[in-house]
């Protein structure tokens, strides 16, 4: 059934359109799209091959945070010869590709081409096909360089540097999943019974009288330790929007002790990476409770149980609680920094998009050269 379940979670995902992210160097405006955090490469089409690129990665979280990954070169590629055996026309056609001065005319002259070489034609196939090789040059698949998490939005950033003081960039907003802020920790809770307590009573017998029994107070059986103790379901959510080593926020959640009492709870909460809680506030819980139709003293004809006795209602009554999550490391330092800067492969700095290219998307914007 898991197995199933994944398959048309995978089906879906495809359907939906959530697949390879796409950089077409040829479009003014890059479309955003959303990706699965199972997603490892990208694709970019287009890109003159005897210019050098490069790729720059803006990650940021719903909370704001940014972390800029180092770039990496996209390696350029020489053209090839081209000769297909197809008419001079077709030939030079393909031949003056690389001639494009721009990624734009780059992107129009292999559309036309792949419109002229449309039909069964078997020279028509034959060319299609050295034109797809030679395109290869023109393409780049790379690892998205960066780690996927949930509510990231990241700023895929292409430069081209053309070695004369200026540059081209292009943007690509991806998405990742979104998420709530809510947490759900798994834990204990603690309610020393100091504002309720339970008001438990037995059937004692009178030895003076057969079948005569009197409703008693339960004098001789003080709370054990486990009877407070609740396991308990947790929903926290952080008064900060960014993980922190630690935080605080609003504690909601239910729980169930060894008596099968009920309790709800709500409070206030010390969040320690996520991943722990330590809270206090106020629970309702349910309490035995003698039922409404006896009183103390009571003289009753049957032996009745406890059941038969009491009833639970609702008291309040403070609380402590410890919660965990099970899928982080509660220790683990938070990866929301923000760098200005990042190095690449030659030792040099390549600015932000705001140095001289631009954010965001939008059409590919000349600037000055970065700093090296």
């Amino acid at each position: 059934m898991k197995k199933f379940f994944s398959t048309l979670l995978f089906v879906l995902m495809f359907k939906l359109g959530i697949a390879q992210p796409i950089i077409d160097l040829s479009q003014d405006k890059q479309k955003a799209e959303n990706i699965s955090l199972e997603q490892k490469k990208i694709k970019i089409i287009n890109k003159l091959p005897t210019k050098k690129y490069k790729l720059v990665y803006i990650v940021e979280k719903t909370d704001n945070s940014s972390e800029l990954i180092p770039p990496f070169d996209v390696a350029a590629f020489a053209g090839e010869s081209s000769d297909c055996g197809c008419n001079a026309g077709i030939n030079k056609k393909i031949d003056d590709l690389f001639t494009a001065a721009t990624e734009k005319e780059l992107g129009k002259r292999i559309s036309d081409l792949r419109d002229e070489l449309k039909g069964d034609d078997g020279c028509k196939k034959l060319c299609l096909a050295k034109l797809e090789k030679i395109l290869e040059a023109t393409i780049a698949e790379e690892d998205i360089d960066v780690t996927l998490e949930n509510n990231q939005t990241i700023t895929v950033v292409v430069i081209r540097d053309d070695n004369d003081g200026k540059f081209l960039t292009w943007t690509k907003t991806l998405k990742t999943p979104r998420t709530s802020r809510w947490l759900t920790h798994y834990g204990l809770t603690y309610a020393p019974a100091i504002i309720s307590k339970d008001s438990l009573f037995f059937s004692k017998t009178d030895t003076s009288t057969a079948n005569r029994f009197i409703v008693t107070p339960q004098h001789n059986r003080s709370p054990r330790p486990w009877d407070n103790i609740s396991a308990t379901i947790n929903f926290t959510y952080p008064f900060s929007s960014k993980v922190k080593g630690l935080d605080l926020g609003f504690t909601a959640g239910f729980g169930l002790n060894p008596g099968l009492q009920l309790s709800g709870h709500t409070g206030l909460s010390a969040i320690i990476g996520t991943n722990v809680i330590l809270g206090t506030g106020v629970v309702l819980m349910q309490k035995y409770n003698l039922r409404g139709q006896f009183a103390d003293k009571d003289v009753i004809r049957e032996n009745l149980n406890f059941e038969a006795l009491h009833e639970k209602v609702w008291r309040p009554e403070i609380y402590f609680t410890i919660g965990f999550r099970f899928n982080k490391n509660p220790f683990a330092g938070s990866s929301d920094k923000k760098e200005e800067t990042s190095t690449d492969k030659k030792g040099g700095e390549v600015k932000t998009p705001e140095a001289g290219g631009q954010s965001g998307e939008g059409k590919p914007k000349e600037g000055a050269k970065p700093k090296q």
